[in-house]
């Protein structure tokens, strides 16, 4: 033991002596517990088995609580995701499943989980196949006859 600290105070370690002597004791006891074959826990791997198991700690879990609140949680999130859509089609954005999820905070894999909400956002993405965003049309370059009236 006296080794093991003369070590631990070369290495120059920050903390205590006294805040690891219950460590080194402990380590001891495992290393002396290993050469004498009694094994980590002080008692020998056959002794050990032949314990009796433990069960789990409650065999019959009140769950109803947890249940309750995922339930609240998804409906909150069909909520978010409700407005996300509408708030889309209201700026006349283009509706996938990236924009669906940054506009509502909500994962992409619970709007890919969830088969109302996919089959929803497909629907409405196919719907808008041909159509322009307002980006886009923000974006639309000018023609060559629009240049010539802007030039001086």
């Amino acid at each position: 033991m006296e080794e093991d600290i003369k070590i631990y105070k070369r290495a120059k370690r920050e903390r205590p002596i006294e805040l690891i002597s219950e460590k080194l004791k402990r380590y001891k006891q495992i290393v002396n517990g290993l050469k004498n074959g009694e094994g980590i826990y002080g008692i020998s791997k056959e002794k050990r088995e032949d314990l009796p198991k433990k069960e789990g700690l409650n065999k019959n879990p009140n769950i109803k609580g947890i249940s309750r609140h995922a339930k609240e949680k998804t409906e909150v999130a069909y909520q978010k995701v409700d407005k996300a859509i509408k708030d889309l089609i209201n700026e006349k954005e283009m509706i996938n499943f990236n924009h669906v999820s940054n506009k509502s905070g909500v994962s992409k894999s619970f709007l890919y989980n969830h088969s109302e909400l996919r089959d929803r956002i497909e629907h409405l993405r196919k719907q808008q196949i041909g159509l322009k965003s307002a980006k886009q049309l923000k974006k639309k370059p000018l023609t060559h006859q629009k240049m010539l009236l802007l030039l001086p």
